[in-house]
Formats: structure tokens, sequence, C-alpha cells
């Protein structure tokens, strides 16, 4: 898995490069964007000048696209990397010239990014489900209730409305493997749910973690 996103190199001398982000914990710096892995290791970088060119085989797509695609000239082709970044650089233009590469990504969008697809019906859909009081148990609750009481269950799950609201449910590479949390599957898999906060398996073979955020 690798990541692409900015960082602030804290600076307050006089540089004609010299940024301000008043989001950022160091607010006056050097802006780099970095390419790099979940376990921190930066494979590329490139130091913000102002402007950012498009990558050479692709036309002008627009800063956040064209500082993605030219971060990711390193990326191996055809090997399913797995490639995150957030809401500035996602859109879907991007994704496409991606996985033209076999090059694969997940992030966070914004709304209008989205070439005119319309979230808002979504989002509504997703309140009215959250704020709802005494659904009815999902057969993986239902499991989970029986695993619980024969004393095999170590840690609750998350409710349905929770598991199924799309939001923020980000596989996470985990260096210690843990009990897969769907009913049934008795892995230890590597992978953690970053929102529910419980191990679950993504592999060829079988995807838990899907089943798991429908169910």
């Amino acid at each position: 898995m690798l990541c692409i996103d900015e960082q602030m190199i804290p600076f307050k001398g006089n540089s004609a490069l010299q940024q301000y982000l008043p989001s950022k914990p160091h607010k006056y710096g050097y802006k780099v964007f970095i390419l790099c892995s979940n376990k921190g290791v930066i494979y590329e970088f490139e130091l913000y000048t102002g402007k950012i060119q498009p990558a050479d085989d692709a036309s002008d797509l627009g800063a956040s696209l064209n500082i993605v695609l030219r971060l990711a000239k390193i990326i191996p082709t055809d090997k399913h990397y797995l490639l995150y970044f957030d809401n500035w650089f996602t859109s879907l233009p991007l994704v496409c010239h991606l996985a033209k590469s076999k090059i694969f990504c997940l992030g966070t969008v914004r709304s209008n990014r989205l070439l005119g697809c319309d979230l808002s019906s979504d989002i509504k859909k997703r309140k009215t489900a959250a704020s709802r009081k005494g659904r009815r148990s999902t057969s993986l609750d239902k499991a989970f209730e029986a695993k619980k009481a024969r004393g095999h269950a170590s840690k609750a799950i998350p409710q349905q409305a929770v598991r199924n609201d799309n939001v923020d449910h980000f596989p996470i590479y985990k260096e210690k493997r843990g009990k897969c949390k769907l009913p049934g599957c008795n892995s230890r898999p590597y992978f953690f749910c970053s929102k529910c906060q419980v191990h679950l398996c993504i592999a060829r073979s079988k995807n838990c973690f899907l089943n798991f955020h429908k169910t």
C-alpha cells in the first residue's frame, strides 16, 4: 500500500519557496509532496515551487492530478498497487488514468469533483439510517450475539448503521494478526478497518471486509 500527501518542512527564514498553510501544525515552511509506504518509507518527493507541471506522458490535468501522476511514475504497473490520497487529489479522471496502469486508488472525494454525480440523496439516506432506533438485528448481529453467549466474543462489533454508512471504512495493514470478526471465518488477517476497529480478511478467495460492511 502506498500514499501520496503533502507535508510541511518547518522553515521561517527568507526564501521565495516558503509557504504559509494555516491548517498545518507547522504553518510556515517548504511544502513537499511525498509518495510513501504505509510504514513511512519515502519513495519519491517533489518540492512545491509555485506551479506543478504535468507528467511527461500526460496532458495538463490540473495541479492536484499532475502531482499524483508525476509521483506515481515510479510505481510498477500491473502489480496491483493500492494508492491512497485525500480529497484534494481525488477525482474521476485521476482514478481512470491510474486504472489504465493497473494502479488502483482509494480516497475521500469532494462533491464538486464527481462530474455531475449527485450525492445529496445518499447523504440523506445515511443520516436517516443513523437516526433510526430499534433497528432489527441482522444475521451478522445475531451470529455475533450467539457467539457472545457462548463466551467466544472478546470485542463488540459496530452497529449496522455504522457498518453500512460507507464513510471512512479504510483497510489498514497491521503488523500483528487479529481474529477476523466476520462470523464463520476463523482466519487471522493483517487487515484492519480504520473505523470499525476490527480485523477482517481481504484476499482473492474471500473478502470478509466487504461482506462485513454490507450486512
